[in-house]
């Protein structure tokens, strides 16, 4: 019979919580105007990775690699439709390698992407996947008059407005009503006894920006993020940035930019602070009962965006790129007996959650791991650690596999042929956005050189994968 035992004689658990579309916006991240006080408690409790990269900028692959401990180039899952388990059949996933360790493994909501009759992966799971259920249509609106717009309008392909702010309790959107789930269920494992791998996966802040309106009374608009930067780094290859297809595929987004205004981007900018803070409080909510269960020193908490996001940042909206801002994402490990309250500057991966889960419960990390383990990170936040976070993204004949190395994010495009047919090369050090590709800049050539190196040494996958 298996027993589960941490230093202090108790079973470890693990609360497992994604939040789509959530960018590094917090106040944990030295945002000075987000309101997301029970995220930034977590994090005071933890340890905040200040440099942690998914490595693929949209929710599917992101969350088939962070699922399996696998990179994009060995799931092939780089799309909205490959199931990870079709891709990759028989893959450990993080899932299933606790509950083959006797856990009761419970997903609410979004964890992996699609979502069919019986789930995307339902032999990972003790239980099929739960998800919200309620009177929302269409992608989670809740009044009849904005369920209306989404099917009577002249656009066929319109999903909804993009935006909605409802008088109404936090569990008449589908993310309260999640948080309540995940309450009840803290409250079955705390009467069973059972060892738990819990993941929440929070819809919000995805689009479209819905949130109760007293989420977005906090905010005055007008003193929101505004962007440095409008327009695509100079010498940018011309394929790299995207067109904000996602966003514009909603009713209420004309679709050329030059039919905006300025009350477009300002109330979707709003929306997303408001879907933050709306999301922060449902998370605050599942914290606080695992500590009124008393079960938070038996469990490691683990926070994560799935991928980053642009709000107007080089004029456009949404991820699909490999840009630093779409690569770079929230990562919060809060502990039993690891509560530092620091910040760990070191680069780290999404890829890396699955072995540091493993490790911390003191299970042998399974071989065909990608990533490594942070638990020596969480011991001491400022020990030396990777010289790059790998990221990828897939273009028409070719794919750009991305590194992020010191204060550089370097990009090289490798065709079928596996020849690098492009190169990037831009300039973090005073900025998140980049200004300038500087890759066939003379002065900067032994710079691409040395990053080509570590690119090639620190991947091997130098070869493209359909």
């Amino acid at each position: 019979m298996l027993t589960f035992f941490n230093v202090l004689g108790q079973q470890k658990n693990v609360l497992f919580i994604v939040v789509d579309d959530l960018r590094p916006e917090l106040g944990c991240y030295g945002n000075p105007i987000v309101k997301s006080p029970n995220i930034d408690k977590l994090a005071s409790e933890g340890i905040v990775f200040e440099k942690a990269y998914c490595q693929q900028a949209v929710c599917g692959p992101s969350r088939a690699s962070f699922l399996s401990g696998l990179r994009p180039n060995s799931t092939n899952v780089f799309d909205l439709k490959t199931r990870l388990q079709e891709s990759v059949p028989n893959t450990l996933t993080l899932p299933l390698f606790f509950k083959n360790k006797g856990y009761e493994v419970i997903s609410l909501g979004k964890i992996y992407h699609n979502r069919g009759e019986n789930g995307d992966d339902p032999n990972s799971w003790t239980e099929l996947e739960w998800h919200p259920q309620g009177q929302w249509k269409g992608r989670g609106y809740l009044t009849k008059e904005a369920q209306s717009k989404i099917y009577n309008t002249n656009r066929k392909k319109g999903v909804g407005p993009s935006t909605e702010k409802a008088a109404v309790s936090d569990n008449m959107y589908p993310d309260g009503v999640l948080a309540d789930e995940a309450i009840d269920r803290l409250k079955g494992f705390k009467k069973s006894g059972k060892p738990f791998f819990l993941a929440c996966g929070f819809q919000k802040p995805h689009l479209p920006f819905n949130a109760p309106k007293r989420y977005w009374d906090i905010y005055n608009p007008e003193t929101l993020y505004q962007t440095s930067q409008k327009s695509w780094p100079v010498d940018m290859p011309k394929r790299a940035g995207n067109k904000s297809g996602e966003l514009k595929s909603y009713t209420d987004i004309p679709q050329k930019k030059k039919n905006w205004d300025k009350s477009i981007e300002t109330n979707l900018i709003h929306g997303y602070y408001a879907s933050v803070s709306y999301v922060d409080a449902q998370i605050g909510k599942v914290v606080e009962e695992l500590d009124r269960l008393d079960l938070r020193k038996s469990t490691i908490i683990v926070l994560l965006g799935d991928h980053g996001w642009k709000l107007n940042d080089y004029g456009a909206w949404c991820k699909h790129t490999n840009f630093e801002i779409d690569a770079r994402v929230p990562l919060i490990i809060s502990a039993p007996q690891y509560k530092t309250n620091k910040n760990s500057p070191a680069l780290v991966e999404l890829v890396d959650v699955y072995p540091t889960l493993a490790d911390f419960c003191n299970f042998e990390i399974p071989t065909h791991c990608e990533g490594a383990s942070l638990i020596p990170l969480l011991k001491k936040p400022n020990k030396k650690w990777k010289q790059v976070a790998l990221s990828q993204y897939p273009t028409s004949g070719s794919m750009r596999y991305s590194i992020r190395s010191g204060k550089w994010r370097y990009t090289e495009w490798i065709d079928k042929e596996n020849h690098i047919v492009e190169r990037e090369l831009y300039d973090h050090s005073k900025s998140q956005l980049a200004d300038r590709n500087y890759a066939k800049d003379k002065k900067y050539q032994s710079i691409v050189k040395k990053l080509s190196k570590q690119l090639d040494k620190g991947n091997g996958w130098k070869k493209f994968q359909k």
